[in-house]
């Protein structure tokens, strides 16, 4: 958990000191995105020249809620209560390319370029008395991005993008039964590999401040 949190604060300082100490740099844009606009956030840098831009793009979602299963009990005269079950979804994805911008009139551009994407994911539910099973899933990739980016103003731009992307997929399963009770206990875990490819993907929608 630590080490994800690292890695996404490592690659923003690393967009911004880029941004900032390039003499090259002629533009440098700093956003938000979501693909679907009242969730999963994620934090995108651009820095490069008007036709030319290189990007970083970041997200970091988790949950780690208690179901409402519990038992009650006595103790000193007092009731206790025990949360059985309880569940842990973490989702880390970044992505790194360039888009290659031409006018189509004033304000508003088409683009297209390459990406590098990798994602993780770790899944776990457990009930506290009988069983602990956990999924973790790495997925690097590689797509290509298409479209299309309008100029609010001097200082704000809004896009929406496709990326059809090849992906390769490992997912590590593992079960533990009576973690508990050692004596008792039996586990087992295995590996899932797939290539996938997406093609029409979920439209991304980008709000960025130009500085």
């Amino acid at each position: 958990m630590k080490k994800i949190k690292l890695l996404v604060l490592c690659l923003f300082a690393f967009c911004m000191l880029r941004a900032q100490d390039d003499t090259n740099t002629k533009v440098r844009e700093l956003g938000v995105y979501s693909s679907s606009l009242t969730s999963g956030y994620g934090i995108t840098c651009k820095f490069g020249t008007p036709d030319l831009l290189w990007v970083v793009r970041g997200s970091f979602t988790g949950s780690i809620p208690f179901n409402k299963d519990s038992v009650t009990y006595q103790q000193f005269g007092m009731p206790q209560t025990i949360y059985i079950n309880s569940s842990t979804n973490l989702l880390l994805g970044l992505t790194f390319g360039f888009e290659k911008y031409h006018t189509i009139k004033e304000k508003l551009f088409a683009y297209y370029g390459a990406v590098l994407s990798y994602s993780y994911q770790y899944i776990q539910n457990k009930d506290l008395l009988f069983y602990k099973n956990s999924t973790i899933t790495n997925t690097p990739g590689i797509g290509i991005r298409f479209g299309l980016k309008y100029a609010i103003s001097k200082h704000f731009n809004v896009a929406v993008d496709i990326t059809p992307t090849f992906t390769y997929s490992n997912t590590k399963y593992s079960y533990n039964e009576n973690p508990t009770l050692p004596a008792q206990s039996y586990s087992y875990s295995y590996n899932i590999s797939s290539l996938n490819f997406s093609l029409f993907n979920t439209a991304v929608f980008t709000l960025t401040y130009r500085f």
